[in-house]
């Protein structure tokens, strides 16, 4: 019995383009992972968003600080004036740290859940579509689509 490579039908915006063999593909992905330019510029990218998500860390702090101190005030008065009293500045430090901890979980919590976009590309895939529309003779720009085509019979 012999091995055919798989074929994949291409999309381009939900529209059939046309159809690739395995190899082909195998090839574009190789290509793509061959050039060493794309693993900097996937690096500065994912260092980027790691920068915006530290930027959106620092913003969201402060709302936290303000308000989980107001809710602790509000809830116990008496302890809050006693530590206030006790040591000022080590409570504003510990309220601090813990306001950027949760800012932090916040970001990464919206980040996984995909609330918050860091701009996070990946230059890998664009160049792989950008090798199959050159195969394809695509002029235009979109997002392309693989799927594995049904073998008749």
């Amino acid at each position: 019995m012999e091995s055919t490579p798989a074929k994949w039908l291409v999309s381009m915006n939900g529209v059939s383009v046309g159809e690739l063999d395995g190899l082909q593909i195998d090839a574009f992905e190789l290509e793509a992972k061959r050039d060493k330019r794309l693993y900097w510029v996937q690096g500065l990218n994912v260092a980027g968003c790691i920068l915006r998500g530290v930027a959106t860390t620092v913003q969201v702090a402060p709302f936290l600080l303000i308000t989980g101190g107001t809710l602790f005030a509000i809830d116990s008065p008496d302890r809050f004036n006693e530590l206030l009293s006790e040591n000022a500045a080590g409570l504003m430090v510990v309220a601090v740290y813990n306001s950027l901890l949760v800012g932090g979980f916040a970001a990464g919590l919206g980040t996984a859940c995909g609330f918050l976009k860091l701009g996070f590309v990946n230059y890998f895939a664009d160049r792989k579509h950008l090798l199959i529309r050159r195969a394809l003779g695509l002029a235009a720009d979109g997002d392309i689509q693989l799927s594995l085509a049904q073998k008749a019979g």
